[in-house]
């Protein structure tokens, strides 16, 4: 491909990596529970895999506390121990540069109203992807007039591991963290060095034998989008590194068709944002009927049911 056509393929991506983060996760989650706790297997049935509870999830933030609606990086997911219990772990990823000091209040908060509404147990954990000075606590303590709480949590930063012992655990998310080390000194880094990193970590992960080309198509997407490089030259640079490492089962034209769907999808999730909101207003503002509201949005009554069931869930 013409050099001159780079960026029209692999156009800026916005700068959203609390969701990129956060889908590598959950793309990944069975192998972060055994970064997390090295004895994964023994305490957690992972043959059964993990369920997302976003909906559980939203149902516990109020409005206030969410971003465009969404949770960003905040995680909830079930899985099932090796005895069958059902357990939920709320994963909660902090990724500004320095955490607020409000951090472990807020998570507090989140575990006590998920174990008043659900009667399941809930595992907390933070995990930090700031910098190295980043502060990281790991729990939450209140007293006043006799009165005392003590939370305390699970906390992982990303800058726990050395790379050198990254490069070496042959666990997948040990790439992933290695490649939010390198996103969370990207200004210190340069472009050249984290071109250098992200050529590494596709070495790597090559070398961990994964027959899914899917799997690790993902990965790469996941780590173009992270860490996302101006520069021409380097990008091209790491395509054809990509190309020769897997051997041409990863070409650029492939990488451009998934561009391409990425893009597509990001339209109709855009636009169904957008749908929603509309209707939030013509139903609160107005006040219109469910048919009314369709009829002017130009979508199904449906659609405008559902809506409205999730305002009056937000208004218990």
């Amino acid at each position: 491909m013409d050099r001159t056509n780079l960026e029209e393929s692999y156009p800026i991506p916005r700068k959203k990596n609390d969701i990129v983060t956060k889908a590598a996760f959950m793309e990944w989650f069975t192998d972060l529970l055994r970064f997390l706790y090295p004895n994964a297997d023994e305490i957690f049935d992972l043959g059964r895999g993990a369920t997302a509870m976003e909906k559980e999830l939203l149902e516990i933030m109020p409005d206030r506390e969410r971003i465009g609606g969404t949770l960003l990086a905040d995680m909830l997911m079930k899985v099932y121990l090796q005895d069958g219990t059902e357990q939920w772990l709320l994963i909660h990823v902090e990724l500004e540069g320095q955490s607020k000091d409000n951090f472990a209040k807020r998570l507090w908060r989140y575990y006590v109203r998920l174990t008043d509404r659900y009667p399941v147990p809930i595992i907390p954990v933070a995990i930090f992807t700031g910098g190295p000075k980043q502060k990281r606590p790991t729990e939450y303590h209140f007293a006043m007039l006799g009165s005392e709480v003590i939370f305390r949590f699970r906390s992982y930063h990303v800058f726990e591991h050395t790379e050198k012992e990254l490069l070496a655990n042959p666990n997948p998310m040990a790439l992933v963290i290695l490649a939010c080390q390198a996103e969370a000194q990207e200004a210190k880094l340069g472009a050249w060095r984290l071109n250098e990193i992200k050529k590494r970590i596709v070495e790597e992960l090559v070398k961990r034998d994964i027959t899914d080309t899917g799997q690790i198509m993902r990965f790469i997407r996941f780590l173009n989008n992270l860490i996302y490089l101006k520069d021409k030259e380097l990008n091209l640079n790491f395509v054809k590194t990509v190309e020769r490492l897997t051997k041409g089962a990863i070409t650029m034209n492939i990488m451009e068709t998934l561009d391409a769907v990425v893009r597509e999808e990001g339209k109709i999730e855009g636009k169904i944002e957008g749908k929603t909101e509309e209707v939030r207003n013509l139903i609160q503002k107005l006040g219109l009927s469910d048919e009314q509201a369709a009829d002017v949005a130009e979508v199904s009554v449906d659609f405008v049911q559902k809506v409205r069931a999730d305002l009056d869930r937000r208004k218990k």
